[in-house]
C-alpha cells in the first residue's frame, strides 16, 4: 500500500468513526441541565441550583427520580447526583462528607414521555458545600443510574419489570461568582 492510499484509508476511517459518534449522540434520550438561582453571591449566602432531566428522545423513558446527592467518586446506587466543582483557583472541590442516600424504592422510578422533564431543586449548603473563596467557580452536575425498578425495594406488593435508563450524564457548565 502506498503512502497516498494509506492516507486516504486513514481519512475514511476517521470520517466513518465521526459519523458513528454523531449517530450515537442523536440517539441520546435524556439531557441534563443545571441552572443557578443567582449567578452572583456573597460568601456564606445559600447557593441554590435547579437540576432538570429532559426526555429529548422519541419514546418514553423510565428514570430514577430519587436524585440523591453524594460525592462524585461514588456511583449509583449511592447517589444519582453529584456536583463537579472547580474553585476560582481551578482546583477540584467537593466536601469531605458522605451522605446516606436512604432507601431506593421502585416508586422513585418515573416515566418521562417525549418532551417531558423532571426538576429537582438542590440547596448545595445542605450537602456541606461551602463557597467562601471570592472569584468564579464552575459547577457541572452529574446524573447516574445503574438500576431498574426491580432492583429497588418494591412498594405496593406488585412486581415491577420496567426497564430504566442507565448511564451517566453531565450537565452544562454553570459559573458562580462569589463577590466580596
Amino acid at each position: 500500500m502506498t503512502g497516498k492510499n494509506f492516507l486516504v484509508l486513514l481519512i475514511l476511517i476517521v470520517l466513518l468513526s465521526s459519523c458513528i459518534k454523531s449517530d450515537t449522540a442523536q440517539e441520546q434520550s435524556l439531557k441534563l441541565t443545571l441552572q443557578l438561582e443567582r449567578q452572583v453571591h456573597h460568601p456564606g449566602e445559600p447557593v441554590v441550583v435547579t437540576i432538570t432531566l429532559v426526555n429529548i428522545g422519541r419514546e418514553a423513558v423510565v428514570i430514577n427520580s430519587r436524585m440523591s446527592v453524594n460525592l462524585p467518586p461514588l456511583s449509583s446506587p449511592q447517589r444519582e447526583l453529584a456536583f463537579k466543582i472547580a474553585l476560582p483557583s481551578g482546583k477540584s472541590y467537593y466536601p469531605d462528607v458522605m451522605i446516606d442516600p436512604g432507601a431506593l424504592y421502585n416508586t422513585h422510578f418515573i416515566e418521562l414521555q417525549p418532551g417531558a422533564f423532571f426538576e429537582q431543586t438542590v440547596h448545595l449548603q445542605s450537602y456541606d458545600y461551602e463557597f467562601t473563596e471570592t472569584g468564579t467557580y464552575t459547577i457541572v452536575a452529574n446524573y447516574q443510574n445503574t438500576l431498574d425498578p426491580k432492583d429497588a425495594i418494591i412498594r405496593a406488593g406488585a412486581e415491577d419489570n420496567r426497564i430504566a435508563w442507565k448511564g451517566e450524564l453531565n450537565s452544562n457548565t454553570a459559573q458562580l461568582t462569589i463577590a466580596p
